[in-house]
């Protein structure tokens, strides 16, 4: 049976003259190899861009370390460094705020979507929060290596002495005290600044709660929640479940384990929640919410673009796309309206009843943009709506782009004259010659019958086939109208 636990380890790994190395940061690193290996192979699994694997480790890296830093200054010391703003920036004195760099990552993730991924915001925030969990449980341990952030006297065996904190409880008398670093107390008749060690070596420091490691232990628990519901059961489908998971799970822990630390900065001592857990509900509330809409829309799929066309293509619905299989049949020119529409020149007939999806080259990369609606205005003009692009900001990026579509949705001429019923034909003066009745296939040369007139399709010369306006223009030998009459 434990009875109590004696914790001094040195803060600092290794010292390399002035330089020092410590735990914290180490283990803070090892967090964000570990996240940034899990994020790969996801996006791995689903082919995602190579190029968006090193975009992400970089500003992930940076939106927390920046965030948690500010998030530091402005929710618990606000008082100070506005009197000294200059170390504001020296984050290696110490001070990084949890709630700081999960609301900077949130807003990386938003912006990286926006400028990168040209997906839904949740579809990065839900991939990179099943990685940044694992993250949080290492920066607990972080913690605990510099013996901060720990709980309030507890008489549990697991307790622990922590003999360098800067908050000591102690016995004295029967009654309990609270000392912070530098305050004069007297020992053995003997007055000196008092320290966790002073008081533990008289027999007076009382044992805290491990609250690092119980923080550590419920955020391995939801990050182990996490990789179950992306790996097994396909949570990376239902949008911004995952991302809701993360935030519910650890936050409401976080609200719970709270209330047994002490306080971290002085203005929190008299208040009944503390700062760490009013920060916390907005976080909780809005996790519920993305639970209960993620599950009430169901799976969404999204096309993601996967390399540069010039190497190894897209992939669609498990097809690979490749530049060669894909034919340029017009441009996008201005925008239209404020609600994400743009007008585009179409300049060749393609197969519109099954094209799904246009493809844009973007900075290099084609990218696959499914069709909301598609209006003709014109023979060669229309109005192209995108799914997930509703403003006119999001769509200006299309302005001057090429469009294109898989080269099987590009008729032959031969393909397309046996797909015209119906359709008007005029020769090559515009002069109205009859509709496309219907089409014999049965004799060795094709006949195309219109009215009374049978015209072999081998005798006639297609100028065009306007599929938008059911036309079709050929040239005619000369007399040969006058053969049925």
């Amino acid at each position: 049976m434990l009875n109590f636990i004696t914790w001094n380890p040195d803060p600092v790994a290794l010292s390399l003259g002035p330089v020092e190395i410590r735990w914290y940061g180490i283990i803070y690193a090892l967090g964000f190899f570990f996240a940034i290996t899990i994020i790969d192979k996801i996006f791995k699994k689903e082919n995602a861009p190579e190029g968006w694997i090193d975009k992400v480790f970089i500003y992930m890296i940076l939106a927390v370390i920046i965030g948690a830093r500010l998030g530091h200054v402005f929710f618990y010391g606000w008082e100070y460094y506005s009197k000294h703003p200059a170390e504001i920036f020296m984050v290696w004195h110490g001070g990084l705020a949890s709630h700081g760099g999960a609301i900077a990552l949130v807003i990386c993730a938003w912006l990286m979507s926006k400028f990168m991924t040209k997906q839904s915001f949740f579809w990065l925030a839900d991939r990179v929060f099943v990685g940044s969990s694992l993250v949080a449980v290492l920066i607990r341990i972080g913690n605990l290596m510099n013996s901060e952030i720990y709980g309030k006297p507890t008489d549990l065996p697991w307790g622990f002495y922590f003999l360098r904190g800067d908050t000591a409880y102690a016995n004295i008398d029967g009654a309990l005290h609270t000392f912070h670093y530098g305050d004069v107390i007297t020992l053995n008749g003997v007055q000196q600044y008092c320290t966790s060690q002073a008081l533990y070596d008289a027999g007076l420091l009382l044992p805290c709660h491990p609250t690092q490691i119980y923080e550590s232990l419920a955020y391995l628990i939801v990050f182990i929640l996490l990789m179950w519901l992306y790996w097994k059961k396909e949570g990376g489908k239902y949008n911004g479940l995952i991302t809701g998971v993360g935030f519910t799970g650890i936050f409401i822990a976080r609200q719970i384990i709270e209330f047994l630390k002490n306080p971290q900065e002085t203005f929190e001592e008299n208040m009944t929640f503390n700062m760490g857990q009013w920060l916390s509900l907005p976080f909780v509330i809005i996790g519920i919410i993305l639970i209960v809409r993620a599950i009430k829309k169901g799976k969404v799929e999204y096309p993601l673009p996967q390399q540069a066309p010039a190497k190894t293509g897209n992939k669609i619905d498990n097809k690979m796309i490749t530049a060669e299989e894909l034919a340029p049949i017009g441009s996008f020119s201005k925008t239209h309206g404020i609600k994400g529409e743009i007008n585009a020149t179409i300049e060749a007939d393609f197969d519109i009843d099954n094209c799904d999806y246009f493809v844009v080259d973007m900075d290099g990369i084609f990218v696959p943009f499914f069709i909301e609606t598609l209006r003709f205005r014109s023979d060669t003009t229309a109005i192209v709506k995108f799914e997930d692009i509703d403003t006119e900001e999001e769509i200006r990026d299309f302005f001057g782009k090429t469009i294109y579509v898989k080269k099987e949705l590009i008729e032959s001429e031969t393909d397309d004259a046996l797909n015209i019923f119906g359709y008007s034909m005029f020769n090559e003066k515009g002069e109205a010659i009859g509709k496309v009745d219907d089409i014999d296939t049965s004799t060795m040369n094709t006949l195309i019958i219109s009215g009374d007139n049978l015209i072999p399709l081998a005798a006639i010369e297609i100028l065009d086939i306007n599929h938008k306006l059911h036309t079709i223009s050929i040239k005619l030998p000369e007399g040969l109208l006058d053969i049925n009459r």
